[in-house]
Order: C-alpha cells, then structure tokens, then sequence
C-alpha cells in the first residue's frame, strides 16, 4: 500500500505512503523493505517541499542503514542509499553503491532509473537513456517509471521521444498529473508554449499546491 501512494508521485500521495510504510513497521520493525520504504519517501518529500532538505536527508540515510542493519545482502536499500550518495554530489560512491544494488537485485526496476539519473549528470548520455529503457521493461505498466523515460529523454535533448512517451502516460491515465508536467516540459522546448501551459494547468488542478507545478507554472 505505501508503495502504491508512493508511485502516485504528488504531494498529496507521498504522506499516505510513509503512513503505510511506518504501520509495516510497528507489525514487524524488521521487515527491512520498509524500512527501505521510508528511506525513499524522506528523499523524494522533500522534492515536493513536504521535509527540509537535511532532515529529510538525515532520516533516509538512517531508515537505509537500518534496513541492510537487517539485511546486508539487500539490492533495494543499496539503490536507496546509492541514491542519497548521488544526492551529495558523490557520485563515484553513488556509482559503486548502484552496481552493489544491481549486483543484489537485478530486477529490482529503481536502480536503472536512478542509475540512469546519475549518468545523465556524468554527460554519458546513451548509456543513460540504455539504463532507463531497462528500468521501464522491468515494470512496463508503472506511470512512475515512465515518467522517469520521459523526464530522461528531455534531459538528453530526444524531445520529440519524451513527448511521444508523456503522450503515453496521459493516454494510460489522463489523470496522472506526471503526464501533464511531462508533456508541458518537453513542448516548452519545442516552442509550443500555449500548448504546455493547458498542461500545467491540467497537471495543477490533478496535484493542487504542488512545488512542482507551481514552478513549472512560473
């Protein structure tokens, strides 16, 4: 259940996430996935202005230890941690700790997506675009995980890919409010302004007070 609130990707979804993920935990403190849970909520919320920045960095980086405390052979808490490394700006560390994850678990969709993140910022762009590919055959069916291809393609310049695959997110689900911010990126770059405004309007009705859409919609 949390990670169905946490794959919604809004404001509004993220608190109901770590709400389940801690209930997991006062079931069974060491069911270590939750923890691994938790870990991920601290360092998205503060993406969309729900915890500050270093205390939402202090509280994943507590909930991962705590999750390989438990089980130190587990791919999904190395991606977390991997993740929050690259965060600092470490990226070789980030480096080592996604390959440990990928090494672990192979199949585990959110290490190619957040490797891929990691790769686009060394400007090593095919590899990047091959790493998120991977990620979305992994869990095909997952707007979260496509929202990622998209949100990659316009970092690497392939504009007319990442409208294709926001188009492809709004056609699964039109209220899917990623689809929306999506699409307004791409089509501000394609010069289709008044185009991209309708989406962040569409995406600011779906995720109401939502950082991201109110960015965008500056």
């Amino acid at each position: 259940k949390g990670r169905f609130y946490w794959n919604q990707f809004t404001s509004q979804s993220l608190p109901k996430a770590i709400e389940s993920f801690n209930m997991a935990i006062e079931f069974d403190p060491d069911y270590a996935l939750a923890h691994v849970g938790i870990a991920d909520f601290y360092i998205w919320a503060n993406i969309y202005g729900l915890v500050p920045v270093q205390e939402s960095y202090a509280l994943a980086a507590k909930a991962a230890r705590r999750a390989l405390e438990i089980d130190d052979q587990l791919g999904e808490a190395y991606a977390s941690l991997a993740l929050l490394t690259s965060n600092h700006f470490q990226f070789a560390d980030a480096e080592r700790l996604y390959k440990r994850a990928a090494e672990l678990s192979p199949n585990y969709q959110h290490v190619h997506e957040w490797y891929s993140a990691l790769l686009v910022c060394g400007d090593r762009l095919p590899e990047a675009i091959s790493e998120i590919y991977r990620a979305e055959s992994l869990d095909p069916l997952s707007l979260r995980t496509k929202t990622l291809v998209a949100w990659t393609l316009y970092q690497c310049g392939e504009f007319e890919a990442a409208l294709w695959k926001a188009e492809e997110i709004i056609s699964l689900d039109e209220n899917y409010p990623q689809g929306h911010l999506q699409r307004a990126n791409v089509l501000c770059e394609l010069g289709r302004a008044d185009e991209a405004v309708i989406s962040v309007e569409r995406a600011s009705y779906l995720m109401p007070d939502s950082e991201l859409a109110a960015f965008m919609r500056a």
